[in-house]
């Protein structure tokens, strides 16, 4: 039977645009959603000296794909200018730092990094060179600056975002992810950026849903209740709550509650020098992994 060619054509088409719709239909596969890495850990070393002593522990509470790029920024977002404090068209790193992570392979839900620690044929932390559309500015890890005042240090934020365009990423957020403000006395809920210690809800993220959340800093002045000026981490292996999630497995949604409850985070004793913990982090790594189990998708 012959077949005419105008009805190839149809059919070709028409196969075409099933596929194209089939397709559209599945999310980005590079798409990390809200909530997909949460930061679990962090040291922030006021007055040390140590660029290296600023550092952050995150989880991946879903499979990140191979090819993923996400970044991370301490410059506070103004949501009435919808941008980061500093960026525009020619400065890369806003006015305060800007740090690159790229997943090589994909990554389990699970999994626990550290900044600046990469792994071989998984991913890579990117710490040291220009930022894409930038001539003099380089990504770098995150200042926490909780030392712009000694008598009542003053708190900082961590963004976690996906860019839309790879140049000037502050200037192009495309999705975003998570958001972890340290607190700050003065400032006790998010705002627009005026300061380093203020920022504003990234859009995408809500307080809600536990992809935005404040390390409560209760009194004036530098104390015990501070989360800054140490180390501080999710208490993997004291709090009742956290290790009853390890042992039976929580769900994405499950561990971003716990996460955001302060309650259940280890403090350090910033006043008292013999007892700050720089390296709870590397306890925080030596856990692993968290025990992350998925909610199957509903039947289609």
């Amino acid at each position: 039977m012959k077949i005419s060619s105008n009805r190839i054509v149809i059919f070709a088409r028409t196969l075409a645009m099933g596929i194209t719709l089939m397709l559209g239909a599945l999310p980005s596969e590079a798409a990390v959603t809200a909530g997909g890495l949460a930061v679990i850990g962090f040291t922030d070393i006021r007055d040390s000296g140590d660029p290296l002593a600023d550092t952050f522990t995150m989880v991946a509470l879903e499979e990140i794909a191979a090819s993923t790029v996400v970044y991370f920024t301490d410059n506070g977002w103004i949501d009435l200018d919808g941008k980061f404090t500093g960026a525009n068209l020619t400065s890369g790193a806003g006015t305060e730092t800007l740090l690159k992570l790229t997943f090589t392979s994909s990554v389990a839900a699970g999994t626990v990094m550290r900044s600046g620690i990469d792994s071989l044929g998984n991913f890579a932390w990117d710490t040291s060179t220009l930022i894409p559309g930038d001539n003099d500015e380089y990504f770098s890890l995150l200042n926490l600056s909780s030392n712009a005042d000694t008598g009542n240090p003053i708190g900082d934020q961590i963004y976690i975002f996906e860019a839309s365009n790879s140049t000037l990423p502050l200037s192009n957020v495309g999705n975003a992810i998570y958001q972890l403000d340290l607190g700050d006395y003065e400032n006790p809920g998010f705002e627009d950026s005026l300061t380093t210690s203020q920022g504003n809800i990234l859009p995408g993220l809500s307080q809600a849903g536990n992809t935005a959340w404040i390390l409560p800093d209760p009194d004036d002045g530098d104390d015990p209740s501070d989360f800054h000026n140490g180390s501080f981490a999710l208490n993997m292996f004291d709090d009742p709550e956290v290790l009853a999630l390890q042992t039976s497995g929580g769900t994405k949604a499950q561990w971003l509650a716990l996460i955001a409850d302060s309650t259940n985070w280890w403090q350090s004793e910033f006043n008292n020098p013999s007892n700050l913990d720089p390296d709870l982090e590397d306890d925080l790594l030596a856990v692993g992994s968290l025990n992350v189990i998925g909610v199957p998708e509903p039947s289609r």
